[in-house]
């Protein structure tokens, strides 16, 4: 859709919450017996360019519709989580996803610590991706 290559690096394991960039679109993901949620944060240049590509207009600035990609982005990627951890019996229920600015993120309530955070380097400019699960049932 917005023809950019992306590339994994490799893989941290977070101490904090420090990793979030500007904009951060959160994913709640649910079994009976599993909570977490699957988060995508983006500096405002990468998001700006990508939902630029994405929807064929310039935009300059993070806008309502910027919000809005980042979070058909965040169904994108959790869609494809969801069917790949289906195949392996894993059935989620999921919510829709919320997106927050660095501005808001004394409201960001994560529901399980982060595990993993992956990051990306695209041709729009860098972002991660970070996942925490807790077992809610013994």
């Amino acid at each position: 859709m917005a023809r950019v290559e992306v590339k994994t690096k490799a893989p941290l394991k977070p101490q904090s919450d420090k990793y979030l960039s500007d904009l951060t679109a959160l994913m709640p993901m649910a079994t009976p017996d599993i909570t977490g949620q699957l988060l995508l944060s983006f500096p405002n240049e990468t998001i700006i360019k990508v939902s630029s590509l994405m929807l064929s207009e310039e935009i300059s600035e993070v806008n309502d519709d910027v919000l809005n990609m980042a979070g058909e982005i965040t169904n994108m990627v959790t869609g494809g989580a969801k069917a790949l951890l289906e195949e392996e019996k894993h059935s989620f229920n999921m919510a829709r996803p919320v997106v927050y600015k660095r501005s808001e993120y004394e409201a960001l309530i994560l529901t399980a610590q982060t595990q993993i955070v992956i990051p990306f380097n695209t041709s729009a400019g860098p972002f991660l991706l970070a996942m925490g699960f807790v077992h809610i049932k013994g």
